[in-house]
């Protein structure tokens, strides 16, 4: 996933790179990518998580407002908890 944040620093306004870690997703390794952009007059928060299948790879995007994001910090673990690759 590192060898995405060029082109996301030239592609994404105001992208700003945070942590990046790796997390298990439905027993599949997942990196995870936390990052800030800004998007017309709202700054947000993202949080990636990219984990290969068999023949693809999935994405996972987590997004709210910057100041709003620890609201949904719970609920957006929830949901990628959830996640397993089936193929």
């Amino acid at each position: 996933m590192d060898g995405n944040i060029p082109s996301m620093m030239r592609m994404i306004t105001d992208f700003k790179p945070g942590v990046r870690s790796h997390q298990d997703l439905g027993g599949n390794k997942a990196a995870r990518l936390d990052y800030t952009q800004r998007q017309g007059q709202f700054r947000l928060a993202v949080t990636r998580y990219a984990v290969k299948g068999r023949g693809r790879a999935y994405l996972i995007y987590c997004t709210a407002e910057t100041a709003s994001s620890p609201r949904f910090q719970e609920r957006f673990d929830k949901i990628v908890e959830s996640f397993k690759v089936l193929e």
